[in-house]
């Protein structure tokens, strides 16, 4: 297991690519660019993932460190994501997290309980008998598993994430990375 340190772009486009773009409203989005922000432990980080013809991608800077993370597969299926965080957690002296269930209180799950906008279709996200599951307009709702770090997986479908961004104690978008593409959720209130 090997992090590789990348240069540095320079102060003018890490700040853009390191600042959250912000809504009409002032809201932050918890993106910049094709950039998701976030954390995990006491780390900033900044992460793409991507795929195409059969290969995925996910890079990863971790800003405590000043240690990026690249991995690369040539399976459209290989959980990139899950490898590049178990990776970050042991350079950070984390749990590893992505490919187990991690526990999640009542309180915890009902900040992502919601309906969400995909471009043109609705989802909900709902909490029964201890459980969050994402609906479809159509099928059956699907179990959602938390791995930890705003991630959950889909039960049934390995390739299938589901990251979500949190301000004040409540979600308000999702990236939704399933087959290899990824859309955005954003909360209807």
């Amino acid at each position: 297991m090997q992090a590789i340190r990348l240069c540095a772009l320079g102060g003018p486009t890490t700040k853009v690519l390191t600042t959250p773009a912000r809504l009409a409203s002032g809201k932050e989005t918890g993106a910049s660019f094709a950039t998701t922000l976030g954390t995990l432990g006491d780390s900033a980080w900044y992460a793409h993932s991507g795929g195409v013809g059969g290969f995925r991608v996910r890079i990863a800077h971790y800003a405590r460190l000043h240690t990026s993370v690249v991995v690369l597969a040539n399976c459209s299926s290989a959980d990139v994501d899950g490898i590049e965080r178990d990776i970050a957690c042991h350079l950070l002296g984390l749990p590893s997290q992505s490919h187990h269930d991690v526990p999640l209180s009542a309180a915890e799950a009902a900040q992502f309980v919601g309906d969400y906008q995909i471009a043109t279709t609705r989802v909900r996200i709902t909490l029964k008998d201890g459980r969050l599951t994402f609906e479809w307009p159509t099928g059956a709702p699907i179990e959602l598993r938390y791995r930890g770090v705003m991630t959950f997986k889909f039960a049934d479908e390995s390739d299938t994430k589901l990251v979500f961004h949190v301000v004040d104690g409540k979600a308000d978008s999702f990236e939704l990375t399933r087959a290899g593409l990824a859309s955005t959720g954003r909360r209807m209130e």
